[in-house]
């Protein structure tokens, strides 16, 4: 990948659950890849399955990544066509 990246944690602290039970000292691992607009509008939350790591995902990321529109289109076509 050809384009600057960033990662780091969020330290979330003793976080109580749907269930009320307590999550002690949850953290979320973050990767960022490219550069945030300034209008901040380029962001695109990618979470991962429990027990995964960044890596696992980042085939997933690139210049010619479609947009979920793109994919809606495509799987709409493709179910008129059956």
């Amino acid at each position: 990948m050809d384009w600057p990246t960033q990662q780091g944690t969020f330290d979330a602290g003793d976080l109580t659950l749907q269930s009320g039970a307590v999550l002690r000292g949850a953290r979320l691992s973050w990767k960022a890849h490219g550069t945030l607009a300034p209008a901040r509008d380029n962001v695109i939350v990618y979470p991962t399955s429990y027990g995964a790591q960044h890596p696992d995902l980042e085939w997933l990321i690139g210049r010619k990544a479609r947009t979920l529109k793109e994919y809606a289109t495509d799987y709409r076509e493709a179910w008129q066509e059956a």
